[in-house]
């Protein structure tokens, strides 16, 4: 029994050995399959750096557009006060206005009564 047992043993095994030896041929190496790794690290690492650079530029940009917006906010808020002046000052005018064309009639009459 034990040389039969011996005897069927490789033969139940051999298939599978043979099986297994033709996905390990079918597949790359170890060594080459560590170089593929190792190619994709190196590649993603690369567009890693690339990113970082673009996205330290579009920090910078960004920067950019905060200083213009608050420069324009600053504009803006002169240009609503200045506005608000100017509307005061026109008021001012109109009534100094009325009030001069009231003394010019009265002026007018004056000196037509005189004649």
């Amino acid at each position: 029994p034990l040389v039969i047992g011996s005897m069927v043993f490789p033969i139940i095994l051999a298939p599978y050995a043979s099986h297994q030896n033709k996905i390990l041929s079918e597949n790359d190496g170890m060594k080459t399959l560590i170089n593929k790794l190792r190619k994709s690290a190196n590649n993603l690492i690369t567009q890693n750096d690339v990113l970082h650079r673009e996205v330290g530029k579009v920090k910078e940009e960004v920067d950019k557009l905060e200083s213009c917006e608050s420069a324009l906010s600053d504009i803006a808020a002169t240009q609503s006060q200045d506005v608000r002046f100017f509307i005061d000052l026109v008021k001012g005018n109109k009534e100094t206005l009325a009030s001069m064309k009231e003394s010019l009639q009265a002026s007018i009459m004056a000196d037509v009564m005189e004649m």
